[in-house]
């Protein structure tokens, strides 16, 4: 996970060679992942599928699908 690859670069690991570069993995793996989210989330909106959760007036969650559907 990027927490480990993290967790070692940033307190186990001495040798700047290796922490630097196991950083730099860490950000790449987290730029990916975010990059796909984003590719998911377009893919959802363009279908119309993506689940919303607005909150209510009296601050509960209500939930929809269709970007123009009246939650509930």
């Amino acid at each position: 996970s990027i927490a480990a690859v993290t967790g070692k670069a940033c307190f186990a690991e001495k040798d700047p060679t290796r922490y630097v570069a196991m950083a730099a993995a860490a950000h790449e793996m987290l730029r990916a992942a975010a990059d796909l989210a984003g590719q998911a989330r377009e893919m959802e909106k363009s279908t119309d599928s993506l689940a919303r959760t607005p909150h209510a007036n009296e601050g509960h969650l209500l939930s929809k699908t269709a970007l123009h559907e009246k939650p509930s």
